[in-house]
């Protein structure tokens, strides 16, 4: 793996997670300014180490490899789009400050259906290979 000195553009990441999907259809909606912020402040405001460079690399690479993955789902099979959704809830917090139980807590209400692992972290269903 290649991490070059010099500062992380958004081009850079976003050609690299093509390249490690193999898909380059990222669907509607600009994400490219937000991006852009978000390497520019990670790199004049958050001090990142050698190491903390690479896991951003590393991660914001996984993000946009998930969004390429998801749409091409959702042009695979349309119907994706018509699963309604009703008052979605969303739990976000630091490390270690109860989000995992509380998603377990909730997760154990058998009314509503939380999300599974794989589907937290890697929401594209990963391909079948035969065997």
């Amino acid at each position: 793996m290649h991490f070059p000195a010099r500062r992380t553009l958004a081009t850079d990441l976003i050609q690299a997670a093509k390249r490690h999907c193999g898909l380059d259809d990222f669907g509607g909606g600009d994400f490219f300014e937000a991006l852009s912020r978000l390497l520019e402040s990670c790199h004049s405001e958050a001090g990142l180490s050698w190491i903390g460079k690479i896991a951003l690399r590393t991660n914001i690479v996984q993000i946009l490899c998930s969004r390429l993955q998801m749409e091409q789902d959702r042009q695979l099979y349309p119907e994706i789009g018509h699963q309604e959704i009703r008052q979605p809830l969303f739990i976000v917090g630091l490390p270690r400050s109860g989000t995992t139980l509380l998603h377990n807590l909730l997760a154990a209400d058998p009314e509503h259906r939380s999300p599974l692992m794989w589907e937290v972290m890697a929401p594209s269903p990963p391909t079948v290979v035969d065997e």
